[in-house]
């Protein structure tokens, strides 16, 4: 609970640090296919930057959930600037173990970090299909 404005506006700057739209993104597709059988698999992803300012040192980060397949977290070393676009592969493993059986539906949620390890732009989900 919020005591007064003061404290509200405290916890909101402490909550929304860095959550701004200078610094956004788009990730395509927004669909996998993986395989049942392949235990180590990647998907290759495009990452866009849809904000105004430039960024470089970012990591794509994987976070791990119920009914979601895990993926490796992605460095890009390079500098993309606003509307460019930069083309990654995400390492999925263990698939095998994360399986459910009779279950083809799970979904992986991405979230961009900059060099300070300051998260930005929105969270994405994306839908993974298991092919038999």
């Amino acid at each position: 609970p919020i005591i007064d404005e003061k404290e509200f506006g405290m916890k909101l700057d402490k909550n929304m640090s860095y959550k701004n739209q200078n610094m956004n993104y788009i990730l395509e597709p927004n669909i996998f296919y993986l395989d049942r059988d392949e235990d180590i698999q990647s998907q290759e992803i495009k990452i866009k930057n849809t904000g105004i300012e430039t960024w470089k040192g970012a990591i794509l980060k994987c976070f791990e959930s119920k009914s979601e397949i895990v993926g490796q977290d992605c460095e890009i070393h390079e500098t993309i600037n606003p509307g460019k676009e930069f083309k990654a592969n995400i390492k999925f493993f263990n698939i095998k173990v994360q399986l459910e059986e009779k279950k083809n539906v799970y979904y992986s949620f991405f979230e961009m970090f900059n060099e300070k390890n300051q998260s930005f732009g929105n969270v994405t989900k994306i839908k993974i299909i298991i092919k038999n």
